[in-house]
């Protein structure tokens, strides 16, 4: 797990935004057209993981305090397709957001106040808004043959830091089933902020499995909102593997294995 102030998060674009064409990314911003200026605020270069959202009776005023009127969408289970050159077979690659079955929290995608100063504000829309809940999946489909590398983010503006307990992250790839990628991670905050909460890690996908499953954890039952604003998918150059591993172990914090 990686905090990121504006020194280091020039040393993450340095070691880790290693891509062979312009083409090879997939960048995923989740969004919700529920506030009052009826906007998503999709990050510029990102793909929309957008939830048309509709005013809620009995919505809880005080977690929805923001000065864009902030308006809930709940669910169990999101999925949206993009063309991508990632795409195994076909032209789409399937994300898909749900909770875990049997959860008690629903999927929340939520708009927050935007980011105004700080280090960050070029990123404002990927950060003001997020997908959030306790315990839920992210899933990767249809992808072809190879190792990618994956930046989650996890920032809210309003609502995280101390109210945000510690979570955890595992992965299920060709290689391996729940291993842990990152431990007692904690959603930064606040709309000026010289850090943000970002995860890199790596997995490998082969002839025989297409997508990769990611699970954040409330592992110490705090019952945490555990936010995700969206992720950035890569295939790393060739060779650039075994420096994304090193660079990895330098720059990130306790890890689970």
């Amino acid at each position: 797990m990686t905090r990121l102030n504006p020194t280091s998060a020039l040393a993450i674009v340095v070691v880790f935004t290693f891509t062979p064409a312009a083409f090879a990314s997939l960048l995923v911003d989740f969004n919700t057209t529920g506030n009052a200026l009826d906007d998503p605020f999709v990050q510029t270069g990102y793909e929309a993981f957008t939830e048309v959202a509709s005013p809620e009776s009995g919505d809880n005023a005080a977690d929805n305090a923001t000065t864009d009127g902030t308006i809930e969408q709940d669910g169990i289970t999101e999925t949206r397709s993009y063309v991508n050159n990632f795409a195994r077979t076909g032209t789409d690659v399937h994300v898909t957001i749900a909770r875990f079955a049997g959860g008690d929290n629903l999927l929340d995608f939520r708009t927050r106040d935007a980011i105004t100063s700080g280090a960050f504000t070029d990123r404002s829309n990927l950060l003001r808004d997020n997908v959030l809940t306790t315990n839920f999946k992210l899933t990767i489909g249809n992808l072809a043959a190879g190792t990618y590398q994956i930046t989650t983010y996890h920032h809210d503006s309003q609502f995280g830091g101390g109210q945000s307990q510690d979570f955890d992250i595992r992965v299920t790839d060709a290689n391996e089933t729940n291993r842990f990628v990152a431990n007692d991670v904690v959603v930064s905050t606040g709309t000026s902020t010289s850090a943000v909460t970002a995860v890199t890690f790596s997995f490998e996908l082969d002839q025989t499995t297409d997508a990769v499953v990611i699970d954040f954890l409330d592992v110490a039952g705090g019952n945490p909102n555990i936010a995700l604003n969206g992720f950035d998918l890569i295939i790393p150059e060739p060779g650039a593997a075994a420096l994304l591993g090193l660079g990895g172990l330098m720059i990130s914090g306790r890890f689970r294995r």
